[in-house]
Formats: C-alpha cells, structure tokens, sequence
C-alpha cells in the first residue's frame, strides 16, 4: 500500500503546506496590522476566509467534470503546475502591501483557492481507484495524517512575520521551491487506468449547477454523510479562523502561542483521522461518527469556558483529535458508495456544500464579532458604514454557538439513520470487550443480496457479526428475544425480524415475507439455523427454515459463517445462564470466519458441515489462558 501511497501523500502535504502557510502570514499580517481595532482584525480574518472558499462553491460543476472527464493523475499534475504560477505572484502581493494594501493578496488567496478547487475531486477521486474496499480506510487516514502534518508545518509559518515583520518578497520565495517539489512528487503518482466519462465541455457546465446536486442525494446514508462531512469542515473552518482573533484579543496571546494553538488544532485532526483509519478495521465504520461528536460538543463547551493557554491549547488538540474520529467514517463511505462514472461531480458538489456551510460560518463570524466597535467617522467607506451593524461578541461564543449546532445535527443524523448509534454500540463492544479477528471477508459480497447463515453461541452474538461487516446486516430472531424489555425498544433500530414459532402460521408467513423483502432490495439478512443459543459449546441441529426466506425470483447467495473462540465469553452460556461476571480476558479474542457461498439447494446438514469447516481456522487460535507446550 505504501508504494502507491507515498507520491500521493507528499503531493497532498506540499499542497496543503502552501495553502495555509500563504493564509497564516496572511493573518499574522493582519494582526500586526490591526493590532489596536480587533474589530477590523476579525473582518479582515474572516473576508479573507470567504474569499478562499468562494471558488469551491461557485466551480463545483466544472471541476467534477474535468475529474470524471480525464485522468485524475493528470488533473493533479496540471493543479500543481498552476500552483507554482499563483505562488510565484504572491511573491509580488507580499510586496505590494505597503502601497496596495491587502487587496492584491486576497485575490492571490482567491486563485489558491481556484486551484484546490480542482485539486481535490481529483485527489479525493483517485483513492478508490488505487485501493480496495479493505485498504481504502487505513489509505484516507494515512493521507489525512499526512496533509494535516502540511497544514500544521503550513500554520507554523505565519511566525516569520514576527522576524519578518515588513511584507517584501522574501515571504514567498521559499514556497516557490516547495511548489516545485510538489510537481516532483505529483509526477510519481500511479496511473488508474480507470474509465472516464465521455461528456464533453459545454453550457451544460453552466446550467447543471443546481441539477448536480441530486448525486450527492443518492441515498440516505451518502446525503447523510455530505451534510455530516460539511459540518465538520464549517467546525473546523471557524476552529482555525478564530483561534487568531481568539489567541490575541481573549487570551492575549504572542504569535507564537497562537501559532501552537493552529498547530494542535491540525495535528488532532491527522491524529484523529489516522487512529480512525485504524480502528476502521478494513470497512467503513459508522460507529466511530457519535464518539466522535460527542468528544467534539464536550471539548468544545471546555474551550468556551477555557482561560488559560494550556486549558486551551489540550481542548484544540481534543476537538480535532474526535473531529478526525467523526469525519473519517463520511469521507470514506462518500468515496465507496458514489459510482465511478460521476465519482468527480459528486464529490466536487459535496465540496460545494462543505465550503457553503463554511461561507455561512466565516460570515457569521464577521457579523457577529466583526463590529466596528468605535464610533463611525465622517469619511467612512461603505465597509466600515456595514460593520457599524455588526455585533462585537467575543469570540469564544461562537463555541458555544458551535456545541449547539453540533448537538442537534449529530441527533438528527442519528434520527435518520439509527445505524449511526448501533455500530456506535458495536465499536465500544468490540473494542472493549472482545477483539475480532476476521477471515474470508471477501468470500462476504459488496453489495447484492446476501443470507448469512451462523453458528450461535451467544446473546451478542448479532453485534460481533455486524463488527466484521461494513455492510448493514438485518437478523431475523426469535420472538421472545425480540419481546424483551430490554431489547424491544430498540429491535426496529437494530434491524431486527421476529421469528414466531410454528403455532402461528400467519406471524410465520409474515416474517418470511419481510425477509424476503430485505433480500429482494439488495440487503444482507442474518440467520442462526440452530435456532437457540448453544447450552453445551457445540453446534445444534440447523434446521430448515432458512431456506424458506429465499424468494424464488432473484439469486441470493448463501453464505456461511462462524463464529469461533465466542464459547468461555461473558455473554456465553459456558456457566449457566448469562450473567455479569469476571471476564477470562479482557479484551476477548474471538474470530469470524465467512466461507465460499454456497447452492440454492444445499441441505441444512451440508450448511451446518460447511460452517464446522470454518471452525478449523478458529481452532488454531490460541484461547485466553492457553499456552503452547514447551
């Protein structure tokens, strides 16, 4: 993985070390500039923050095309060429602001910004195309880690102005050379060879602009994950913008503090994201999105109450470690489940959305603590004459602000899509209680129907499955499992179909029907044959019914499952009834094997012999406690 990776990642570090470095001297110029009008300091800052994310709002149609239209690599290759151009005229913007003023090095940010515009379709784009399903993940978090490494090192240097303090042409130079290397290093990116759109350029271009949107609604669970994708990036825009404003005014904070503070703030999102690369394990997992939230809604009221620098600068580095954890899951799940064919559009019209809701962030800002705060002069311009409307609030309500909207989408997204909280529960489990070993994940479809078919050993037995799966897994259970206190609440939510017993053939016939409904749109439906959970360790009888939920019109493979080392757990029945006792390890290693599919037409004798089989891997794994001889 890592020889397609590393042309890729340094491409991407170099690219994001420009980006914000040119907007970090930009600030720090700022600062020093308006020292005595915060007002005027918070305008500026959050001006400039709108003018970059302009383009990806205005150019998202053109951008998607050219990413479906040609290959990614050479769309990548060309944004770094233009790179260097626009660098090379910073150069002349840093000189010009003692006479010009900071106008010439906003419209610098404006093209930077233009460039990334096409630069990251492309870049987001070509992932999936290198790697697989499995590999795909553990690729974004590695990258992610890698270009919040360039933004930290980026941020960093908005401290030279303390010992650069005159704008001249010495502040771009050195971003030239950078600009150069990345050329280099896009030049060694893998080829694809993946196939391209064949639409030519046209007004289409033009007037598409709002029909785009509906690839971005091709399903609850992608919609979901855009919105959720643009809450996090309008988080972590009014993160990284106000910390400025935040460090000096509320603070009063030196330069180089306030540096530190950009600097965890990034290094917790690449931290963030690599451990959720991590924990992913191979799928796409849904369960880190609420951990997630909830880390980032409690650091962020602490840094609201925050007085001090350390206080401030661990409640930084928190927020971005978990926003790294909540927004890993969407972006990956967003490069999975859009098609190929208009993978560009739709992740240049998700980059349109995430930089909208950032727009609305940075213009918040600037109405509510960019006042002008004295009182307006004679011979004010039309800027000033806007700001004598604003509000002057100190920045740290706009964490507050940010809490709120955190709790209610999170919530929301959570009302929608249940499986958010669900795969929530799998994770702290899985994670805690039990480590997971998977084996034969391919043998288990991408997408297509699918009935799983498994061994029982115990009462989680329907969470560690859906642990080794990315895909959403329906149970069919038994009916006194499903009328359980406990569980009843909760059984639509997870997924769950009651299976009556045979002295109600209509509630049988009913189960069947909506089992065979999950199958017929394409979903995966999870079966225990034996039909109770094992008393004694060894597998039952299977018995026939599952092969009744098959319908008769579409071919549904059947594949079977193990679920080894599960027996001796806390949720086993290896002492009697389950109860809460002393684990024999913590966490408790368990494996998951799925074996070949198998014939429409197997017996539930050849079903059951072909899940023993899979048990032959779990047996060659030690139990907790077990030692070899010597």
């Amino acid at each position: 993985m890592l020889r397609k990776l590393w042309a890729l990642g340094l491409t991407k570090f170099l690219s994001n070390f420009n980006d914000n470095a040119l907007k970090a001297v930009a600030m720090m110029l700022a600062v020093n500039e308006f020292k005595d009008d915060p007002g005027s300091q918070a305008a500026l800052i959050a001006v400039s923050g709108m003018i970059f994310m302009l383009p990806f709002v205005l150019f998202p149609t053109v951008a998607g095309w050219l990413a479906d239209r040609y290959p990614k690599r050479s769309i990548l290759i060309v944004a770094k060429w233009a790179e260097l151009v626009i660098i090379t005229l910073g150069m002349f913007a840093f000189a010009l602001i003692p006479t010009w003023g900071f106008g010439p090095l906003m419209f610098i940010v404006f093209l930077m910004a233009l460039q990334s515009t096409f630069f990251s379709p492309a870049f987001l784009g070509i992932l999936p195309e290198l790697f697989g399903e499995s590999d795909l993940p553990n690729a974004n978090g590695i990258t992610e880690l890698i270009a919040f490494i360039g933004i930290i090192m980026g941020c960093g240097c908005g401290i030279i102005v303390k010992w650069i303090p005159e704008p001249s042409l010495l502040l771009g130079a050195p971003w030239v050379v950078v600009s150069v290397l990345g050329i280099i290093a896009s030049v060694y990116i893998p080829r694809t060879g993946a196939p391209l759109s064949k639409i030519k350029a046209g007004w289409h271009l033009l007037t598409s602009y709002l029909s785009d949107f509906r690839y971005i609604a091709i399903s609850r669970p992608v919609l979901l994950s855009v919105i959720g994708h643009a809450v996090f990036m309008g988080i972590g825009a009014l993160l990284l913008s106000s910390l400025v404003g935040f460090g000096s005014q509320d603070l009063e904070l030196s330069e180089v503090k306030i540096t530190t503070l950009q600097v965890a703030a990034a290094l917790g999102i690449g931290f963030g994201c690599f451990v959720a690369g991590r924990y992913s394990a191979h799928k796409v997992e849904f369960g880190l999105v609420p951990i997630g939230a909830a880390g980032m809604l409690v650091f962020c009221v602490n840094l609201y109450i925050s007085n001090t620098y350390p206080g401030a600068l661990f409640n930084v580095a928190a927020i971005g470690f978990f926003g790294g954890f909540f927004d890993l899951p969407l972006l990956v799940n967003l490069q999975e489940k859009t098609p190929a064919a208009v993978r560009g559009k739709t992740l240049a019209m998700t980059n349109a959305v995430a930089f909208f809701v950032m727009l609305i962030v940075s213009a918040t800002m600037l109405v509510t603590t960019g006042g002008l705060g004295d009182e307006l002069k004679p011979n004010a311009d039309f800027f000033d004459l806007a700001r004598s409307y604003f509000m002057t609030l100190p920045i740290r309500e706009l964490y507050l602000g940010a809490s709120i909207v955190l709790v209610l989408t999170t919530a929301y997204a959570c009302y929608l899509l249940p499986e958010f909280l669900l795969r929530m529960i799998v994770v702290l489990l899985t994670r805690t209680v039990y480590s997971i070993r998977t084996y034969g994940r391919d043998n288990l479809p991408n997408e297509g129907p699918v009935l799983l078919v498994a061994n029982h050993v115990s009462l989680v037995d329907g969470l560690l499955v859906s642990a080794a799966s990315s895909r959403e897994v329906h149970f069919v259970v038994t009916e006194t499992l499903y009328n359980r206190k406990w569980l009843r609440p909760f059984a639509h939510w997870a997924r769950l179909l009651p299976l009556p017993d045979s002295g109600n053939p209509k509630a049988l016939d009913r189960c069947i029907a909506e089992a065979q409904r999950v199958l017929r749109n394409g979903h995966v439906l999870c079966m225990f044959p034996e039909g109770r959970i094992t008393s004694n360790g060894n597998m039952g009888e299977f018995k026939r019914g599952f092969l009744r939920m098959l319908p008769d019109d579409i071919d549904v493979p059947i594949v079977p499952l193990h679920l080894g080392l599960v027996w001796g757990s806390i949720f086993s029945r290896s002492h009697g009834d389950v109860k809460l006792r002393r684990p024999r390890a913590v966490p408790y290693p368990v494996t998951i094997s799925f074996g070949p599919a198998l014939e429409r037409d197997v017996l539930p004798m050849q079903a059951r012999f072909a899940v023993s089989e899979l048990a032959t891997q779990a047996e060659c794994e030690s139990s907790p406690g077990e030692r070899c001889l010597p």
